[in-house]
Parts: structure tokens; sequence; C-alpha cells
């Protein structure tokens, strides 16, 4: 009878060892329900049984089932507490349950009983980051990948903690390590992406957030992640589609909706922005995030004053938020309220003193307010920190422009240029040109800031010819019909296709490479004519409209660029020019600002061209035309100035306090453009003296050419 029993008892033994046996196949086999099934079957014959209910919790954290893994490893671990797995898994359970600290005591209780086990150190080390022990968690790590250097997720997370704490160069040898011993895990080239971007070798970092996605198309963070690289280096158009993918992967992510609206705000796409700030709301509320982005929207949508809210709605949320507090500061150096921008930008700074975004900023601020010293000393923290900040770079460059410190400033210009080329490989294979012998050598020149400094900067092209250059430019077509009246033989063209070039160089590369002085600047002037044709057609439309002293005026740029905030004035600030007798304003302006002609100050009047005016694809053509029958241009600091310029003819330019770094500081005068007179605000923000000021002289000039016309 005793005999039978034993038998009985072993052939359930063996039963079960082999369901056991089955839901674990199942389980390797990715099969959870059916692992599932089977280790509770065991559990109902016999529910104390360690390996059914160890196998049913490691199932359980699988299916993300924290409630049932802690209920049956907790029961393991009291029915064998020798078995460090067990305790290990107790741990994993208690992770996942969002129970950090009696995580970590599993972890510690396993790894008494198997100092080696480099999972537990591993997974300790999560544990300890969501306890923010950094240093410790940096230890457990650390301590995995002695045990086991192969342990590929030891190396991710490791190189992760490293990244967070700005280590990142420590950080990307982690990353790398985990690609060598796994090429196909695509969070590793996800992360390799990042630290690479915060290394600023964006080239690298777009590479390998292509090789994330090429390996796991379904990665969402690999499609954001390539987002912000794409935004870094200015293809938002791009970054919208990338964050349109990493929305359909993760939908009810709220990071990516809101990222998806910044990346659709500097496209200019507004409304699509907001479309989907709203869906981000929908899902998470107005979080300061939310608040963040909307603010930042709404000041891009010239619409301060509520911005200026949504600033101030969360930084009530969190006083601490690097981001609000650098975003608050800018839109208070566009109200023209230094003192409260770096207020802001103090209080970021002293949060963290290596916020290189709000020591940038603070340059500016600094610069607007003539703190000169001070400005610099940002710069050069942000240069301290970061040596491959081409924005810092950049802007110490416009610092020292401005202050006449040419050699410097182009220096300056010349690296930040060079670090935008490095974060960029849409340019093709050709070398820069760096001040070599350019005998008999092709050069194709190119400017991608735009056509006012393409206008200052192509009266350079003659030094390359003097040093035997052939030359191209390349731009887009509707800008070159004019620059072909330039006297000097230039290939325009708007597409390389066959052609082979021996070098290439931006425009703004130039003075650098040939040491332009401010005493050396070339001013052979006009070099850029208009049509005969149109000039005709021109002056005989200006003299059938009123008035003997003609004034092209110029009164807003392109809203769509942060700096017009700071140049455009209200088409009404132009009333005292109009008042002077004999004076006839004439509207010059293209696209923008165009209502407010038809809501002008009672007595003020401006003459408007026919709705044929520069409609053409051609830029300028007529404007040019038009300028030359005009007694004088005046206009805020935008193209229409170097083409003044450039055309050799009279113009008043009003400029800021402290404006762009061509016009310097104080005088009157233009070393670029001899025709030019500067009029500049006093008081930063306040146009009103500066038009009165304009309208005396005005009133002077208007009565010295009345007096020459009539021979006296």
């Amino acid at each position: 009878m005793i005999i039978g029993r034993a038998v009985a008892t072993m052939r359930a033994m063996e039963a079960i060892q082999e369901i056991l046996r089955r839901a674990l196949d199942a389980l390797r086999g990715g099969d959870q329900a059916q692992a599932a099934r089977l280790s509770d079957q065991v559990l109902q014959a016999e529910p104390e049984h360690f390996g059914a209910l160890h196998l049913r919790g490691i199932v359980a954290i699988l299916q993300n089932d924290a409630g049932r893994a802690i209920e049956c490893l907790q029961s393991a671990v009291r029915l064998n507490p020798g078995m460090a797995p067990a305790h290990y898994n107790l741990g994993n359970a208690l992770a996942l349950a969002g129970l950090p600290d009696e995580a970590v005591a599993s972890f510690d209780r396993a790894l008494s009983l198997a100092p080696g086990m480099a999972e537990a150190w591993c997974n300790r080390g999560n544990a300890l980051v969501l306890l923010d022990r950094v240093d410790e968690a940096l230890g457990s790590f650390r301590t995995a990948i002695q045990h086991r250097p192969q342990l590929v997720d030891a190396h991710i997370n490791l190189g992760d903690l490293l990244f967070r704490q700005g280590q990142l160069s420590s950080a990307r040898q982690h990353f790398e390590a985990a690609l060598r011993l796994s090429p196909d895990r695509s969070i590793a080239w996800t992360n390799h992406a990042k630290v690479l971007l915060g290394l600023h070798d964006a080239g690298a970092a777009l590479r390998s957030a292509g090789e994330a996605i090429r390996r796991d198309a379904g990665n969402a963070e690999a499609w954001a992640t390539r987002a912000s690289i794409q935004l870094e280096i200015g293809r938002s158009a791009e970054a919208c589609d990338d964050l349109a993918r990493a929305v359909v992967l993760a939908p009810k992510l709220v990071d990516y909706r809101v990222a998806l609206a910044e990346a659709l705000r500097r496209a200019r796409r507004f409304d699509e922005a907001d479309l989907s700030l709203d869906a981000a709301r929908e899902l998470g509320g107005e979080t300061v995030g939310w608040l963040d982005a909307r603010g930042v929207l709404l000041h891009d949508c010239g619409q301060l004053d509520a911005a200026r809210d949504m600033f101030e709605q969360a930084l009530a949320i969190d006083p601490r938020s690097q981001s609000v507090l650098r975003h608050l500061g800018n839109l208070w150096q566009d109200l023209d309220e230094p003192d409260r921008a770096l207020e802001c930008l103090d209080r970021a700074l002293d949060l963290d003193p290596r916020d290189t975004i709000a020591l940038n900023g603070r340059g500016l601020v600094h610069t607007e307010c003539r703190r000169f010293d001070a400005a610099e000393g940002d710069y050069a923290q942000v240069l301290a920190l970061q040596p491959a900040s081409g924005e810092a770079h950049k802007r110490r460059a416009i610092l020292r422009l401005l202050q006449g410190d040419f050699a410097s400033g182009w220096s300056d210009y010349e690296a930040s240029l060079r670090l935008s080329r490095r974060n960029n490989d849409s340019s093709p294979g050709v070398p820069f040109w760096q001040g070599e012998d350019l005998a008999g050598k092709r050069i194709l020149l190119s400017e991608p800031n735009g056509l006012g400094d393409t206008l200052q900067f192509i009266r350079l092209i003659p030094r390359l010819h003097e040093r035997g250059a052939e030359v191209a430019f390349l731009g887009p077509a509707r800008m070159l019909r004019l620059l072909r009246t330039f006297p000097e033989p230039v290939a325009w063209i708007t597409e390389v296709g066959e052609q082979s070039f021996d070098f290439q160089s931006e425009l703004w590369s130039l003075p650098h490479w040939l040491g332009l002085a401010l005493d050396s600047i070339p001013a052979e002037l006009p070099y850029l004519s208009a049509e005969p044709d149109r000039v005709t057609r021109w002056a005989s439309w200006l003299a059938s409209q009123p008035g003997r002293f003609r004034i092209g005026i110029c009164w807003q740029g392109n809203p769509a660029r942060k700096i017009d905030v700071a140049r455009s004035v209200p088409l009404r600030m132009l009333a005292p020019l109009a008042a002077v007798p004999g004076v006839q304003l004439v509207s010059l302006q293209a696209q923008h600002g165009l209502e407010q002609l038809d809501d002008l100050p009672e007595g003020m009047s401006v003459v408007r061209p026919p709705a044929d005016f520069d409609a053409g694809p051609d830029a300028f053509l007529d404007t040019a035309a038009l300028m030359q029958s005009l007694d004088l241009v005046i206009t805020i600091d935008s193209a229409l100035t170097h083409l003044a310029g450039a055309l050799n003819r009279p113009v008043w330019l009003a400029l800021r306090a402290v404006p762009e770094f061509r016009w310097m500081l104080d005088r009157t005068d233009s070393p670029w453009y001899p025709t030019v007179r500067l009029f500049r605000q006093q008081r930063l923000g306040d146009w009103t003296p500066v038009y009165q000021q304009m309208a005396q002289a005005l009133g002077e000039a208007v009565m010295r050419s009345t007096a020459a016309s009539d021979g006296l």
C-alpha cells in the first residue's frame, strides 16, 4: 500500500515536471498565454510548487501583470529563500509595479546569494535611476559590465545615464560597445544618434538614426530622434514627416504630438501646429510642456501678450522649468524689456550654470544693452562648455564685427560655417576654399542667408578674379536675373548638373579668407543696374504722380523671420515724412504689410504702384528700375537697403539702438554703401525720435532740391 502511494506520487511529480517542461518550452517559443495556462494547471494541483510559482511569476512580468507576478514570486522566495533567480525576478516584478525601493532590496538579496549575477546588477541600476541615486546606479551598471562585458543592456543603460549626466564621450563609448555586440538593436542606434547630436556631429547622428529606423521601422523613438536631428540642421519639412510617423506608431504619447507641433511651427505651418497641440491637450491636458509649446507658437505668430500668459501659467506650475524661463526671456527681449529678459535668463542659469541655450540668449540681451564685455563673456562660457557650438561662434562673430573687430569676427563666422557644414551632408563633395591658390581654378559660390547678404557680398567676386579664378554662383532662379547685371564675368546657375569645380564657398566665407578689413571694403559703385526698358516705364509712371520730391518707402520685412519684430515699424510711424511739403511717399513694399496702406492716418498719402509691380518670377526688377527715378529711399533694415546701395541710390536707413553688424555702432555713414545715411534709435524700441529726426532732415533736403531745381 505504501509502495503504491509512493509510485503514484512519483508519477504525479513526473507529470508536473512534464507540464512545467512544456510551459517552459512555450515560454521560450514566445507563447506566453500557453506558458501561463500550464503553470496555473500545476498550481491548481500543487499551490506551493516553487518551480511553478517562479515560472508563473516570470510569465506575469512579461505580460505586464505586476500584481500577479509579485504574488507568485513572493510565495516562491518564501518557499525557497536561497534561490537567487527568484529574488532577482521578484525585483523585476517590483520595479514593474513602480516600487523601486523594494526592487533594490530584492536585487540586493539576489546578489548576496550570487554576487556575479550581471543581470541583477544591471536591473538594480535601473531601479536606482528611478530613485535618483545616480552615483550608485552608475556603479551598479559598471559592476554588471565587469561581470559580463557582453551584457548589451548594461552598456545601453549605462550609456543612457551618462548621456543624461552630460558625459557624452563616455556615453558614446558604451553605445558603440552595445552596437558591436548587437548591431541589430534599434534602441542602441537611437541612443547613439542622440549622443552624436549632443556632440554636435549631426551628420553622423542622422546616419545612426537612419540605422535605427532601418533595423526597426516600428521604433517610434527612432523616428522622433531623427526628427530632432533634422530640426537641428534646418530640415523642418523632413522633421515634420518623421514626427508624423512617430505619432502614428505611438498615438497616445503626448510628447510626440508636442514635438510635431514644434516641427510644424518651424516649418511655418502654424495652423497644423495648433491642431497638433490641441490633440496633445486632449490626451494629456495643459502640462508645463504643452503651455511652453503653445507659448512659443503664439510668440512666432506675433501674439506676444497671449504667449506671455502661457509662459507665466507654466512657471506657476513649475518655477524651475529651464525651457520656459528661456522662452519667456526671449519674449521679454522682443518686447524691448531687456531687464526682465535678463531676470528670466539669470534664473535659468542659477538652476543650471551649464545651460548653453540660456547663455547664448543672455549674450544677445547683453549685446542689445551695449554690455559688450558681458556678452563676450557669455559666449566664451558657451564655447568652454561646447567648443563645437556653431551658434556661439556665430553670435560672437556678429558681436565682434559690430564693434569693428573684423579679423576676429570673420574668423568666428568661418568657424560657425565649418561646423554647419559638418552637421549637414547636403552640399556636394567639393572642397571648401580655405585661401588656396585660385589660378586657373573654378570656384562655386552660394549664399544660404538670402538676398540681402548676397547683394552685400557679391562685391567680393572681383577679388577672386584677381587671383585667377573662374567663378560660378549657385542660387534660386528668382534672384539671378538681377544678379546678371553684375559687371564681372560670372556663371549664374540654379543647379550644378554635370559641371565640376575645384572649390566651393559661401559668400559669407570670403571676407575671412580674403582678409577683408574695414579700410579695404570694395566700394566700386554701382555694381548692379536696372533694365533700361523698365526704367523708362517706371519713370513715366512716377511722373504722373503728385509731388516734387518722391521717396520710396519700406516699413516691414518678412514676419516669418524672428528679426522682423525688432526692425519693422507701423506705416503710421512715417506720417511726419509725408507731412513735409512737396514730398510724395511711394510704397516699395512687395508682400507684407500692404494692408496698412488702407488704414492711413488723416492727411497721410502713400502712392501704391500698379498690381503688376514686381509680380513676375524675378525678384526686385521693377523695384530696381523705379529706384532710378526716386529722389530718395527710406527703409527699415531689409534687402531693399542692399539693393539701393548696390545701385548707388541715396538711402536713409532706420536702425535699432544696436543694429546688425554691418551698420556698426554710432556712425551715421556706412563703409559698405557710401550713399546710405543711418538714423539710429537712442532708446531701445523707441522709433518716434528716429522718424522725427528724418522729417527734419527731409525738410532741409527738399528745400535744397527745390532751390537747385529753381536755379537758386
